[in-house]
């Protein structure tokens, strides 16, 4: 599942930044050709921009998966806090 999310998570920052791409030359008034995204250089400011939301995303995204895989974790542990408890309550 996890490999599945990631995956997936890879593809929407890869369309991101092209739709990005397709922004920067609209407005340059430059038609957004599948040749011209594929040229596009970008700027500083624009690369900062879109580091900045993918890191945004990803911890948005993983953030969800970690705090699920914590609960998971918790959950087993008062599991194990409980056979314990009554192994030890049956010696």
């Amino acid at each position: 599942m996890m490999a599945i999310i990631a995956a997936l998570t890879a593809e929407v920052s890869a369309l991101r930044e092209r739709l990005d791409s397709h922004e920067a030359l609209a407005e340059k008034r430059r038609v957004p050709t599948a040749r011209a995204v594929e040229a596009y250089r970008l700027t500083a400011a624009r690369r900062e921009t879109r580091e900045r939301e993918r890191q945004a995303m990803l911890s948005r995204v993983f953030r969800i998966l970690l705090e699920d895989l914590e609960n998971a974790r918790q959950d087993e542990h008062l599991a194990a806090v409980k056979i314990l408890g009554a192994e030890v309550s049956a010696a």
